[in-house]
């Protein structure tokens, strides 16, 4: 955080966010919502645009991560079980995440459950990618706003508790 630091001031700080965001979703190397509140401490007015630049730099990772899923595992899925792919549980779950799937997916960024494993499962089900950016998009917006504002309400009566201490002594 000491190397961020300098940085939190700068008016494109917030596109810093955006940047992990799409790398760490892409790479599938960490967990964004500790990040989104560490920035947020660093500057907790520009908390807003922090939410804006990481969801959609997550919702864009999760889009690109499944369309790499979609282009390596249907085509291995084909070729190894093809049978798979015309059973009646496949049809019936195919069925079902194109009726509730982008719900699914939007509950599942917003939740503390690991979204890689209903992005390989929306790949494989070949759910359109603007709908997999939508889903993150809608459950991210909430999971980091929520963090985010948190965090911001936090840094805040952090801040005034110890001004009113430093008043007092």
């Amino acid at each position: 955080m000491n190397k961020l630091s300098p940085l939190a001031d700068h008016r494109a700080f917030p596109l810093l966010g955006g940047a992990i965001a799409l790398g760490a979703t892409v790479t599938m190397s960490l967990p964004l919502a500790p990040v989104v509140s560490a920035l947020v401490v660093l500057n907790p007015s520009r908390w807003r645009a922090i939410v804006f630049c990481t969801v959609v730099g997550s919702a864009t990772g999760a889009a690109l991560l499944t369309y790499v899923f979609e282009d390596l595992s249907l085509p291995w899925l084909n070729a190894k079980m093809p049978e798979l792919m015309n059973s009646r549980h496949w049809l019936h779950l195919v069925d079902w995440v194109s009726r509730a799937g982008w719900w699914v997916l939007a509950g599942v960024a917003a939740s503390p459950i690991a979204q890689t494993p209903a992005l390989v499962l929306a790949a494989m089900l070949e759910m359109p990618l603007w709908k997999v950016f939508l889903a993150v998009l809608v459950g991210k917006s909430l999971k980091y706003s929520l963090v985010a504002r948190a965090t911001q309400l936090t840094v805040a009566r952090t801040s005034h508790d110890g001004d009113a201490d430093n008043k007092a002594s």
